[in-house]
Formats: structure tokens, C-alpha cells, sequence
């Protein structure tokens, strides 16, 4: 990615599971910076274990799900998100199945920054749950709300109907994920028509932004910039 140029080709991360039958199956549906979005079908559970070089945050999309951990265990439903930290044993699962996207670096990554946790106290700290849709109420129009940070990125929750102003992100590229309505990214003469559980990613330094004839609530993964977002009025 990157490169100044911009990535209106779409994906719906329900539909790259269409035929995807065994469950805990992981589809990469996009990347952004050191990061791979994720779609996988929970039903059942998997094994307890950790990752000691990365953060991973969990996004349910369709049903509800389990996500037990040594920090502490909670249930996800549609619009709510987890993240595990690196070192802390956990493991996902769900009577029936749910849709879940996934956020960390693809397997086998260089770990640039070379930090690692072995281990994780139990109790050390709580495992959180975030309502996005509960950030979107906080978030003024089309201004970005800050959620959570993994690796060098940002995951912020962006709402509004109408034309959103301009924006550039000069650090990263971008990754647009509807969340609930429809909306038009617009980049460089491109756009894409987009639904709940659509997205694209938009390239570093790329001019963008986009349309909702009604309410929409997006969700925004990259380095989180300031001067990316003109002055609120």
C-alpha cells in the first residue's frame, strides 16, 4: 500500500466468507500499514493461547461471541470490539456462528520494534469492551473518535450524513470500514458505493472523502494524524 495512490476497489467482509465453510478459517480482506484486516467464521471454540509479538483485536460483525482471556472474559455482539494484548493467553468462541473481522500484523512478521511479552499476569489488568456505536453518539460530525491504538495505528469510529470535508493523511494509508448505512468514497476521480460491512483503503497522501444521504458511522484504521481533519467550525 501506500505509494500515493488511492484503493476504491471494495470488499465486503461478509461476503469473502461466503465460501468459507470451516470455521476459524482467516480470509485476508485488506491491509493497511503493518496491519491485516481479517474475516473469520467463529462456531465453536478454538485453544487457549497467546501471541507474544502482537496485539489483536476482534470485531464482531454478524451473532455474538465469546472472547474469554486471563484478563478477564466478554461477550461480543455486532459493533463491539476487543482487544487482546500480546502475552495474554485467550481464546474466541460462539454457540452459534458469528462474523468476526480481525485486526494484527500478518503471521510471520518482522517485528521491527522487537518487543515482546512472554508473560501476562492474570488479573493484571481488565480485558475492555468498546460500543462503537456508543463512540459515534460522542463524536461530532465527521470528526473522528478515538478508540483504541494497535501497533503504529489508530482505530477511530467516524459518523455523519451529507459531504464530509477533505481529508489527507500524510503518515498512513486508510482503512474505511462501514459499520451501519451507506456512503461514497470519493479519491482522485475515483468512488465507490458502499454498504454496511463494505470497505477500502485509501493511499498515503491521498485526497479523499465521502457522501451518506443519511446517518453512517465508518470505522477509520491508520496512523492517526491531526492536520488530516480541517478545523472543526
Amino acid at each position: 500500500m501506500g505509494g500515493g495512490k488511492a484503493r476504491l476497489n471494495q470488499t465486503n467482509v461478509l461476503r469473502a466468507l461466503a465460501n468459507v465453510e470451516q470455521p476459524f478459517t482467516l480470509v485476508d480482506v485488506a491491509h493497511v500499514g503493518a496491519l491485516v484486516m481479517y474475516a473469520y467464521t467463529c462456531h465453536g471454540a478454538v485453544q487457549w493461547h497467546k501471541h507474544i509479538d502482537h496485539d489483536e483485536l476482534f470485531l464482531v460483525r454478524e451473532g455474538w461471541m465469546m472472547l474469554e482471556s486471563e484478563w478477564g472474559n466478554v461477550t461480543l455482539r455486532p459493533d463491539e470490539m476487543a482487544i487482546v494484548s500480546k502475552g495474554v493467553a485467550h481464546r474466541s468462541g460462539s454457540q452459534l456462528r458469528a462474523r468476526v473481522v480481525q485486526l494484527r500484523p500478518a503471521a510471520g512478521a518482522d517485528r521491527r520494534n522487537g518487543h515482546r511479552r512472554i508473560l501476562a499476569i492474570p488479573g493484571e489488568k481488565e480485558l475492555l469492551k468498546f460500543r462503537l456505536t456508543d463512540a459515534a453518539k460522542r463524536a461530532d460530525p465527521f470528526r473522528p473518535e478515538p478508540i483504541a491504538d494497535i501497533e503504529e495505528l489508530t482505530v477511530q469510529v467516524v459518523a455523519g450524513s451529507g459531504l464530509s470535508p477533505m481529508v489527507v493523511n500524510p503518515l498512513s494509508d486508510s482503512l474505511w470500514l462501514v459499520l451501519q448505512g451507506e456512503a461514497r468514497m470519493e479519491a482522485e476521480g475515483e468512488s465507490a458505493e458502499m454498504e454496511a460491512n463494505d470497505l477500502v483503503v485509501v493511499g498515503r497522501g491521498v485526497p479523499h472523502r465521502w457522501a451518506s444521504p443519511a446517518a453512517a458511522t465508518m470505522l477509520l484504521v491508520s496512523q492517526w494524524s491531526e492536520g488530516a481533519w480541517p478545523a472543526a467550525d
